[in-house]
């Protein structure tokens, strides 16, 4: 237990907590290296699957898993809001990535002046967000490109991926006979999947046939059709000898998803630092993106390896990279690596949200990074 955490109780309130999550694994092993820091967590789930959890975590689900929709889910919401917090039996609420579920706290944060954190780093600027970041006593975002209301009050800590799993995959010291490029997340029309699939188009017509793995699965909808013209356009582009569509895959499959590319693709239309990119570096794989939230993570590499948005500057930096002295790329990689280990492990981001929570039931100011000055004395807030 950390100093800062001592006689600390947490509620965090997420979407999923499943070992098994394709998409919120993380959100797992946040709890449980926030329980190492803390005296107790408690975490409301919308959807609860496979878990395993220290003692001192207590899980309270609300039935998506079995059916339960919104309306339904939301009642049972705010009765556990009220018991939790209400009831006096936390001392911090970390709302995940939803909004609403800092509205439904801030009621009893509010009136029992408990700290309320909102986590956020997505593009979507929607009136739930804005108060949910009004009624919250500070926001907490990956990068300054992940938040898109810039505020004094809201403060950049990192990711929080799964390092040690990941810092043990061995770098490939040079490219497959066939290169390997990968591919993860939702498959959404943000993600510029079609994009990655005309690059791979453009080399192999170029003579530089890449094999493209593809991990993920579509979530609304709208990601059902896109993946439909997905694969139409591989049919299209005769290249279902070089696109293998894997489906979604668990946190625990990752690193070896990840050790067998010789590139990682994370493409968007958006800016947001997504957690998959700082994976595949962490895993020791190259990471090629348009992503400028990524500028400061790739530093004197962003040169190389942060591209224009287009299928031509895609395939020609596939094509560079691909080609690197094996001694410049494993050194490159090194790099890379070490910078993510460093600044974006789970352990790491853990401790920062116990510090955020720390100075604000001691009236501070949280010492990390704002994604907006704080006024200085005389400007008008």
């Amino acid at each position: 237990m950390s100093e800062a955490g001592r006689g600390l109780r947490l509620l965090m309130i997420t979407q999923e907590l499943s070992t098994d999550s394709s998409i919120l694994g993380f959100a797992h092993l946040w709890a449980r290296e926030l329980a190492g820091l803390v005296d107790q967590v408690h975490v409301i789930a919308a959807s609860t699957g496979a878990v395993d959890l220290p003692p001192n975590v207590t899980v309270h689900g609300l039935g998506k898993e079995r059916g339960r929709g919104r309306a339904s889910r939301w009642p049972l919401l705010l009765a556990r809001c009220l018991q939790l917090i209400g009831g006096g039996r936390v001392d911090g609420v970390l709302a995940h990535m939803v909004p609403a579920y800092a509205v439904a706290a801030a009621p009893w944060c509010i009136a029992r002046r408990t700290p309320l954190v909102l986590w956020y780093a997505s593009h979507g600027l929607t009136r739930t967000l804005r108060a949910g970041v009004r009624l919250s006593s500070a926001t907490v975002t990956s990068a300054p490109e992940s938040y898109p209301l810039p505020s004094p009050g809201a403060f950049i800590v990192g990711q929080g991926i799964d390092t040690a799993r990941l810092a043990t995959v061995p770098i490939r010291p040079e490219p497959a006979a066939r290169p390997v490029i990968g591919v993860a997340g939702r498959l959404t029309p943000l993600k510029g999947l079609t994009t990655v699939i005309e690059a791979v188009a453009q080399l192999r017509d170029e003579g530089v046939p890449v094999e493209l793995r593809v991990a993920g699965e579509p979530f609304y909808p709208s990601d059902h059709a896109y993946l439909a013209e997905v694969h139409e356009l591989v049919r299209q582009a005769d290249l279902t000898e070089h696109v293998t569509f894997l489906g979604a895959l668990p946190g625990t499959a990752m690193p070896e998803f990840y050790a067998g590319l010789d590139a990682f693709v994370a493409w968007r239309s958006g800016t947001s630092l997504d957690k998959t990119g700082l994976e595949a570096l962490a895993a020791g794989t190259l990471l090629i993106t348009n992503n400028v939230a990524y500028r400061s993570v790739l530093d004197a590499f962003a040169g190389d390896f942060l591209l224009e948005s287009s299928a031509e500057a895609l395939a020609d930096g596939l094509r560079r990279a691909l080609a690197l002295h094996p001694g410049l790329r494993t050194a490159t990689i090194e790099q890379l690596r070490r910078s993510v280990l460093e600044n974006h492990a789970a352990s790491s981001l853990a401790g920062r949200l116990v510090e955020v929570f720390a100075a604000l039931r001691e009236g501070r100011e949280p010492q990390f990074p704002r994604t907006a000055p704080a006024a200085t004395e005389g400007e008008g807030v």
